[in-house]
């Protein structure tokens, strides 16, 4: 299971994590998708992935 967060506007952000290819330039905020997964037995997170949102 994972979850999205809208990050910054900056520069860095729009490079690393681009917006959606149907939206107008300068319009919206970056969003990453992460997916994170712990351990049931000692709640430790096992591995974490972070990805930008990008349309299929």
């Amino acid at each position: 299971m994972g979850q999205r967060r809208l990050m910054s506007d900056t520069a860095e952000n729009q490079a690393e994590y681009p917006q959606h290819s149907n939206q107008k330039p300068g319009c919206g905020f970056p969003i990453a998708k992460m997916v994170v997964l712990f351990s049931l037995l000692t709640g430790a997170v096992v591995s974490a992935g972070i990805a930008y949102e990008s349309q299929q």
